[in-house]
């Protein structure tokens, strides 16, 4: 850190100049899907970008002919997105070589900076500081589905200091996220090999029973469950959606321990599983999951939530570009009735292995969110400066 402090010293000691962000870019493309034929690209929607680790996790493959409405601007490597749909929910990276040349959809704004004037992964940390998020939410239009105007994010004012500076504060930082990016692939691996631990464990012997799963546990859907998304008012209860807490509201309607099943739109994972959340104490779920509690003392509930991650559910799900699993289908998936000491045993182990991999409280987890608070803490203080007087 001294050495950067004395480049600023030595090469800006009256302060940086600070500039719109609109005037430090260079103009970005949409793509005229009328003059291309079978060409491939991959396409970045709002949910391709990773919140957390701010890199692109997963890409649809589109062409001319199914291509969204919104999959029309042309990235290029160095380029920084910024979702601006909901953009408190801060989905933003730095567009990696491999995306060169491919889309993202209209709820972005692409920012490709003047290289000679500001550094693309100078840019990508910038974004990222409190105090861009602190305009963001001053500056943005809407309360049920809120947005902000590019034009609107390209009037923020960024410090542009002497690249020298950049440069040295980028390496910094990306000593940070380089440090992140091995925790999480050494996560992954704990959770790919968790996924086989567990497929070995729930191996089920051919000589046991199988009873529906609606004979196993009791199903909340009836429980009426209004609140729209105008209507939530911020509190401290977990908003459980398909995919898992979305919101945090001032109300709860369930109290107690239960398994949560997506019952449309997020219904299963690539390989067929199905989406599952674990939630406890008191919350609130939408009406897109089903809501699983045991009817039968012979059943653990933990037992038949590490099962049911195993299995593919595709033979269950309804619907195409909505797919959705009923409660009828639901009921009728089979699950084993081994005995209740053996189930026990194998949620005791899988809870074990489970802790290692995904609670924030110890391990890697521990660790991983610790650097993160880490890189945080640097990120704000290192691209914090004093301004120059014009």
């Amino acid at each position: 850190m001294s050495h950067i402090n004395d480049l600023i010293a030595e090469l800006c000691p009256e302060g940086v100049r600070f500039e719109t962000l609109g005037s430090l870019l260079q103009t970005s493309t949409n793509i005229r899907w009328t003059e291309h034929g079978d060409e491939k690209y991959r396409y970045i929607d709002l949910t391709s970008v990773d919140r957390i680790t701010h890199s692109i996790a997963n890409a649809e493959v589109i062409t001319r002919t199914n291509a969204p409405s919104r999959a029309q601007q042309i990235i290029r490597e160095g380029d920084v997105i910024f979702g601006t749909t909901r953009p408190m929910l801060r989905r933003y990276c730095l567009i990696p070589s491999q995306f060169d040349g491919q889309i993202a959809s209209t709820g972005y704004c692409v920012l490709r900076p003047k290289k000679d004037r500001l550094l693309p992964n100078f840019l990508f940390h910038a974004i990222g500081t409190a105090e861009f998020y602190s305009y963001v939410e001053a500056n943005e239009r809407g309360a049920s589905y809120p947005a902000i105007p590019d034009s609107v994010v390209k009037r923020y004012r960024v410090p542009v200091p002497p690249l020298e500076v950049q440069q040295e504060i980028v390496r910094v930082l990306d000593q940070f996220t380089q440090l992140e990016a091995e925790l999480e692939a050494e996560l992954e691996a704990r959770r790919r090999q968790y996924e086989h631990y567990s497929h070995d464990l729930l191996t089920i012997p051919t000589d046991v029973d199988w009873i529906p799963l609606g004979k196993a546990v009791r199903n909340f859907d009836k429980l009426r469950r209004p609140i729209t998304r105008s209507a939530r008012v911020e509190g401290i209860y977990p908003y459980y959606g398909a995919n898992g807490i979305q919101d945090y509201v001032h109300e709860f309607i369930f109290d107690g321990t239960f398994l949560l099943m997506g019952e449309d739109g997020s219904v299963k994972r690539a390989d067929g599983t199905p989406v599952l959340n674990w939630a406890t104490g008191k919350f609130w779920v939408n009406n897109h999951a089903h809501v699983l509690t045991v009817a039968d003392d012979r059943f653990n509930l933990r037992f038949l939530y590490h099962y049911l991650g195993t299995i593919d559910i595709s033979s269950y799900v309804t619907g195409g570009t909505q797919p959705k699993i009923n409660q009828s289908n639901l009921n009728r998936i089979p699950v084993p009735l081994v005995s209740r000491t053996v189930q026990d045993e194998v949620a005791a182990r899988l809870d074990a292995f489970d802790v290692l991999v995904n609670d924030l409280s110890s391990g890697l987890p521990a660790e991983l969110a610790a650097r993160r608070k880490q890189y945080e803490y640097y990120r704000d203080r290192l691209l914090t400066f004093k301004e120059a007087a014009v």
